[in-house]
């Protein structure tokens, strides 16, 4: 009994460790550049693009559509946002340390390492020691001065990285008739926000919905702006990228490059009617 006891546990201790790699690698976020965030466990990064496992399949994302990796989320320090603000590849570590450098491999698993190419030379991390890694930062846009050169030889610095009103934020009425009410906050880094509306909007054929959305309201085969949420549910985009559902009085983190738009989660808008109060706050 106590041989095939012994037997029984070799077997699974052999068995674990032939499937502990399968599922060892870090779960990430890959912040894409059209605004998707598609999350599961980063597998590499190849000439191919980062490799990420999305619900037990693999998926490739070209290293050209990345911005960001967070392993960790949140806002970059201020070090990293002036080099982010400049068009400089950065790693931001879970110390608060900032290097600025191109990441070049990711390999290896539990935990996955990391290659960065800096001015000094390559340096190795671990996915351990990584918050987040800004691949590809878009620079903030300058001034009419035209930078360094530009009329009088005044030096025009790109402006301050994007902030949501601190205190109780700002508030705005989004129109159940308007196809986006440009919230006037601009995003060019990842930036954590909460999103709280409040009212009741109309959408025709004596039909209602808060800010949740409507299930009552949504018909099938209808292709409503945001799949999946119901209709006259809060919605938001970054610029012109995809919009997405709004976790009421959640915090998120949204990121893209462009202003915060808010809009109603319907096909048709003429024949609505009514509004959602808004309040952002960081």
């Amino acid at each position: 009994m106590l041989k095939k006891t012994c037997a029984g546990i070799g077997v699974g201790l052999f068995v674990l460790a032939l499937v502990l790699p399968a599922w060892a690698q870090a779960v990430a976020t890959l912040v894409l550049r059209n605004g998707e965030r598609p999350s599961g466990r980063l597998v590499s990064l190849s000439m191919s693009g980062f490799v990420l496992q999305v619900n037990g399949r693999n998926r490739t994302f070209p290293t050209g559509e990345v911005s960001a990796v967070e392993f960790v989320g949140g806002a970059p320090p201020a070090e990293a946002v002036r080099s982010i603000n400049a068009g400089t590849p950065v790693v931001v570590l879970r110390n608060g340390q900032v290097i600025e450098g191109r990441l070049r491999t990711i390999t290896g698993n539990s935990p996955l390492r990391l290659t960065v190419d800096t001015d000094r030379g390559p340096r190795n991390f671990t996915s351990n020691e990584v918050a987040q890694i800004y691949v590809n930062p878009e620079p903030a846009q300058r001034g009419g001065g035209g930078g360094r050169g530009g009329r009088g030889g005044r030096e025009t610095m790109p402006p301050p990285p994007p902030q949501a009103p601190s205190g109780n934020g700002i508030s705005i009425q989004v129109s159940a008739r308007d196809r986006w009410t440009d919230t006037g906050i601009s995003i060019r880094i990842p930036i954590r926000l909460t999103i709280t509306g409040s009212g009741t909007i109309d959408l025709g054929n004596n039909q209602n919905s808060g800010v949740e959305g409507s299930p009552r309201a949504t018909v099938p085969g209808i292709r409503y702006p945001v799949a999946g949420a119901p209709a006259g549910a809060l919605i938001a985009r970054v610029g012109n990228g995809q919009p997405f559902a709004v976790r009421n009085g959640q915090q998120m983190t949204i990121s893209g490059s462009g202003n915060l738009q808010l809009s109603v989660n319907d096909d048709h808008l003429d024949d609505n009617s009514g509004f959602f109060r808004v309040r952002i706050s960081q």
